[in-house]
């Protein structure tokens, strides 16, 4: 009788199934194994979905089968469709990053695909720690980790969407702060690049940042300190991250155009800080193309501070941060997309992904049409008699990021999301109050709920948005 297979269920689009995949064959050498990847990929990022395949049969002949659940798919309807029990399997690795190993592991219980003959390995694919588990350890450790801050933070918030509570019970499980409101490059992309951001911006007081981090911190599982400025233009940059993990924050991401001209010691204390993702623009593959979306940058500047990043983590003995190399798809760059996959690996990046354009500033009908990319997989939005149409409007009346995260703008003013770049949804100021409570649960924040729950379309601002939107 052959051995029974083994089965990873990988979750997030930081898959890192270049690094997961050799671990499990490296400890179970004998073992055929099947892949489950859990990202709800939506309809516009459908060609994800072909390259998370293609990417695990590359990774060698043990790769059995790869299944992947969609938008509003769950493990075990997949595992139903794929006619696979998880009985079946022997041993079930679960690699998930930080405490969305825990949220997996909940999936998996309660969708009921626990088998009590089984072991279960948890996997942290940016820091490869593993810990091994037995099935009937699962509800215990599950009612454990639930009564941790941030675990039942998260359980409440989502209780709160359920029950589309005008006041969140909890705090916002994600946050996204921006250090500092100013750009060197002048992308077409970015409404901060065509000088368009209406809004006050500055340099965001480290003060202030760890006043937010010593009331909210706590209760984050997922920062991002970005925004609409070039996060690493900010002196205290590396000041700021070192506070958030200090805080036990489990995911400190940062978004750069890496056009800054950063030395090897310089990374790694970039490193050291201990910032867990590092998401990096590169709209093109040579100067002419890089730069027609990104004005005023240097491609070269980018492959050197990738190189010279590698090269810091080396050093430091740091599997983190995680890589991801990021295409902006548009008309100038879709001819490079298979060259771009190949090139992020090449340049040793641990992931790669590939942006829809997004309207985030007033644009005309004729200047977006030439910027869209021609194949209609590519583009969310189409251009008729003049007129934008949003391929996937918003006719639902749902919206989960009203009810866990908050964006915090340079000078304090709150967004409820990244959508809504010159604050037309000001739901008040972070730095102009006690405590952040008094905006996430502020008369703006609890009226701005009932109208997503009752009458989405009247939102202008959710009029353009390409998430959480079901297609007509």
């Amino acid at each position: 009788m052959s051995a029974r297979p083994t089965l990873l269920i990988a979750d997030g689009f930081e898959h890192l199934l270049a690094r997961v995949v050799p671990l499990i064959q490296a400890a179970e050498p004998t073992a055929s194994l099947h892949l489950l990847c859990t990202s709800t990929f939506s309809e516009h990022e459908a060609h994800n979905v072909s390259d998370v395949e293609d990417e695990a049969r590359e990774l060698g002949a043990a790769l059995e089968r790869v299944i992947v659940v969609r938008k509003r798919g769950s493990i075990r309807a997949a595992l139903r469709r794929s006619r696979q029990a998880v009985s079946r399997y022997q041993r079930v690795w679960l690699s998930a990053h930080g405490d969305r190993q825990w949220v997996l592991l909940a999936g998996c219980w309660f969708s009921g695909i626990v088998a009590w003959g089984s072991r279960y390995e948890l996997l942290d694919p940016a820091t490869s720690r593993r810990r091994s588990i037995a099935a009937w350890q699962m509800p215990f450790l599950l009612l454990r980790r639930c009564l941790t801050r941030r675990m039942f933070n998260l359980l409440l918030s989502r209780l709160s969407l359920v029950l589309r509570l005008q006041r969140v019970l909890g705090w916002p499980d994600s946050l996204i702060v921006e250090p500092v409101g100013a750009c060197n490059l002048k992308c077409r992309s970015c409404i901060t690049g065509v000088g368009e951001l209406k809004r006050q911006t500055r340099r965001l007081d480290p003060q202030r940042f760890r006043g937010l981090m010593d009331q909210i911190g706590p209760y984050l599982r997922w920062l991002d300190i970005s925004g609409y400025g070039e996060p690493l233009l900010h002196p205290q940059i590396l000041d700021m991250i070192r506070y958030a993990k200090d805080k036990g924050i489990p995911v400190v991401q940062i978004d750069t155009n890496a056009n800054v001209p950063w030395r090897v010691d310089q990374l790694r204390a970039f490193v050291r800080s201990g910032v867990d993702n590092v998401i990096i623009s590169l709209d093109g593959l040579t100067q002419e193309v890089y730069v027609q979306n990104r004005v005023g940058g240097d491609i070269e500047l980018v492959k050197r501070f990738i190189r010279e990043l590698l090269e810091a983590k080396r050093l430091e003995g740091s599997l983190k941060p995680v890589i991801v190399v990021q295409m902006i798809l548009m008309r100038q760059n879709e001819h490079q997309v298979e060259a771009f996959k190949q090139a992020a690996k090449d340049m040793g990046a641990d992931n790669y992904r590939l942006k829809h354009f997004w309207l985030n500033r007033p644009i005309g009908a004729q200047e977006l049409n030439t910027l869209l990319p021609v194949a209609e997989e590519h583009r969310d939005f189409a251009v008729q008699d003049d007129r934008i149409i949003n391929k996937r409007p918003p006719n639902i009346n749902y919206c989960r990021l009203l009810w866990d995260e908050m964006f915090v703008a340079s000078d304090g003013t709150v967004m409820p999301c990244c959508f809504d770049p010159n604050a037309t949804l000001n739901m008040g100021n972070v730095l102009q109050e006690p405590s952040p409570g008094r905006v996430w649960n502020g008369q703006k924040y609890r009226r701005l709920r009932r109208q997503m729950v009752t009458d989405k379309g009247q939102i202008e601002t959710c009029s353009t948005c390409i998430m959480w939107t079901v297609p007509k």
